[in-house]
């Protein structure tokens, strides 16, 4: 391998750093000449994470002093700025190891919207699941000190910077820009972290606040500036947001649409909705409208991707300011739309003509300000505006519920479909009291073998299984899943609470059900290479290259026992282990837990819980817990179960499905 050329060297380490940095560090330990071309793809990319000054100096000490300040100079083309909430990290993920070598894993992109990124299921395959499990999520959060002179200081240190991605949820502030001007002028800038626009006024070339001067106010220049290349924004409507006519138009702040795309080299646009204005909002545009008149913003962005909203957030009628952006620049440049249509499908009729290359999209199902007489159905109108798009190669459906639905919207983009996400939710329509449940299409094998059928080229795919005790019919799904010959990556929401509608105010599910809960929801690494092998095994073109696995339950899961169900929420969400699966250059499998239980991380995190949200072991669930698995242990201090195992899947030495026990 020494002889072989430095540039296929090169891509050789990048090929090993795809699939892990692990793998990457061990080629740059081989000899001199391996650790050349691997070092600048180690220290490629920098994340400094703190939460507030006094972490940042000493995070920026790591990588500012010693042997590895050097090599953060010379190969760092990317630097990622967060600031996570203190209270719930007290250690966040560092910027470098304990041996001064860069951490594995920096290249999270948790706050760039889906639409943004260069994979489809590439982001899902790391993502914890879990945001009730407080200790383990990301939350970001202000820099209360603003005291942004050190970082300024580390811009100026790094000599080739190509991309700053700020995930600081203050406004991104001037003196970070003039930086870059001044030692990166072509780097570009990732504004992640939503800015607020709609309640500040432009004047003299900054945006500030009506009533009060803000501490870092936005500069014009950043919006105008070509190192601008993603920008987050909140988005405030009315305080009546909702309308039943879809031909009134919502009133929403267009007026500072202008100022947002005026940005030449901007790509990507995320609007996320920030509540409703109290203030005199006539009053407000007609400041804007003045402004504009002033400053005369020119729309020239030429956008890639246009996110609006996080999943399920259909309050705001993003239709209506889709079609105003659709109004001051040209979209169609665009690849990925991120959409939750709130009201008025019928505003989007003409998208195909608007997005005419559009590659990717990522909608909801049902509208918010909609009533529905039938819960189980699907919006029909919500099918043919799917089906109105240009066929896609990339489709995101939310909020699916019946086959039928998803048999008439392949039809239209099977052919062309190289990914597909049908992801469970638990989010409910206008019948909040009746409307419960997790909501997907619940697929037997032989619909996924039509699926297979009208999909023939989808690579990638995620889609809810209703777990039913690992009997014939479930292995019949995941054989059928092997039908798929160009899959290369499967993420499975294994649903484990078989009810389709549970009862909201049941004082107890009958002890049986309770059961099959909890032994559905057992996930283990055994269970997980089980449904791979059953899988892997019934593809004839062996391409599988992940398998992320996702234990779903009810999201209000109503057993009314200890504590309003506090207990048996704990108990369900240590069963219900994530994993992922990769089968390695060498054919072999690697398992990793996502989300893995930390006990030390864990142990510092309890003494935050006050009393009324521990946990406290139920009688009733322990009984039920202790007839599926006779040593099962609870400890009432750390709130830990142990002495469990899944159940294996109902198949017999031949690949067959064996007789389903009661």
């Amino acid at each position: 391998m020494d002889l072989l050329p430095f540039e296929v060297k090169g891509l050789i380490c990048a090929f090993a750093n795809s699939y892990s940095q692990d793998d990457l560090s061990s080629l740059g330990r081989l000899n001199r000449t391996w650790y050349e071309v691997a070092l600048p793809l180690v220290y490629d990319t920098l994340k400094i994470a703190f939460y507030n000054r006094e972490h940042l100096l000493r995070e920026l000490a790591k990588v500012s002093e010693g042997p590895q300040s050097r090599l953060f100079k010379l190969h760092t083309r990317r630097l990622d700025l967060v600031c996570l909430d203190g209270y719930r990290f007290p250690a966040p993920i560092k910027a470098v190891s304990r041996s001064g070598k860069p951490s594995p894993r920096l290249r999270y992109t948790d706050y760039a919207p889906v639409a943004s990124l260069n994979t489809f299921l590439g982001d899902y395959l790391n993502r914890v699941y879990d945001e009730h499990t407080q200790y383990n999520r990301t939350v970001f959060w202000f820099y209360a000190e603003k005291d942004w002179e050190p970082l300024v200081s580390l811009i100026s240190r790094l000599g080739h910077l190509t991309e700053l991605n700020y995930a600081i949820k203050d406004m991104f502030p001037p003196a970070l820009h003039h930086a870059m001007r001044q030692y990166h002028p072509n780097c570009r800038l990732n504004i992640w972290m939503h800015q607020s626009f709609s309640r500040e006024i432009a004047r003299l070339g900054k945006f500030r606040g009506i009533n009060s001067e803000a501490e870092d106010p936005f500069e014009m220049e950043t919006l105008q500036s070509p190192n601008l290349h993603a920008l987050s924004v909140s988005h405030i409507l009315t305080k009546d947001k909702f309308y039943q006519d879809a031909t009134e138009q919502s009133s929403h702040f267009a007026e500072t649409f202008p100022f947002l795309l005026a940005a030449p080299n901007l790509k990507h646009l995320q609007f996320e909705y920030s509540g409703s204005s109290k203030g005199d909002l006539a009053k407000l545009k007609a400041q804007w409208e003045k402004s504009a008149q002033s400053v005369k913003p020119i729309p020239v962005a030429s956008l890639k991707s246009l996110s609006f909203g996080s999943m399920f957030k259909a309050h705001c009628p993003w239709e209506d300011v889709f079609m105003s952006i659709s109004n001051l620049v040209d979209l169609s440049r665009l690849k990925s739309l991120d959409i939750s249509v709130s009201r008025a499908p019928s505003l989007l009729r003409n998208a195909r003509s608007i997005v005419p290359n559009l590659e990717r999209l990522f909608i909801n199902m049902h509208l918010q300000d909609r009533h529905y007489d039938y819960l189980e159905e699907d919006d029909p109108e919500m099918v043919e505006l799917i089906q109105e798009f240009n066929p896609l190669r990339f489709l995101a459906v939310r909020g699916l519920r019946t086959y039928s639905a998803l048999h008439r919207i392949l039809i239209h983009h099977g052919d062309t479909l190289k990914g597909l996400i049908i992801p469970s939710t638990s989010d409910r329509r206008k019948s909040p009291d009746t409307d419960i449940g997790y909501k997907y299409p619940a697929l037997n094998g032989q619909q996924i073998i039509e699926v297979t059928e009208t999909c023939p080229n989808l690579k990638e795919l995620l889609l809810p299984i209703k777990r039913i005790g690992g009997r014939p019919e479930e292995c019949n799904v995941y054989r059928a899943l092997g039908k798929f010959t160009q899959l290369h990556t499967l993420v499975l929401e294994t649903i484990y609470d078989p009810r389709s509608k549970p009862e909201q105010h049941f004082p107890w599910p009958n002890d049986s059900l309770v059961r099959e809960i909890f032994r559905n929801a057992a996930t283990d690494v055994n269970l997980v290479k089980a449904m791979w092998g059953l899988i892997f095994s019934n593809q004839p073109s062996r391409l599988l290259r992940n398998l992320r696995v996702i234990p779903i339950g009810q999201a209000e899961f109503a057993i009314k026992g200890g504590d309003n169900g506090k207990f048996e929420d704990g108990v369900l969400r240590q069963l219900g282990r994530s994993f992922l699966l990769t089968r390695t250059p060498d054919d072999s499998l690697d398992a990793q837990e996502i989300g893995k239980f930390d006990p030390k991380r864990w142990q510092d995190f309890l003494p935050s819980l006050s009393p009324h949200m521990r946990p406290l072991a139920f009688e009733g669930a322990m009984r039920l817990l202790r007839s599926v698995w006779p040593s099962i242990e609870w400890d009432d201090k750390t709130f830990i179960l142990s002495g469990w195992e899944s159940f294996p899947l109902q198949i017999d030495p031949d690949g067959e499905p064996q007789t389903a026990t009661v």
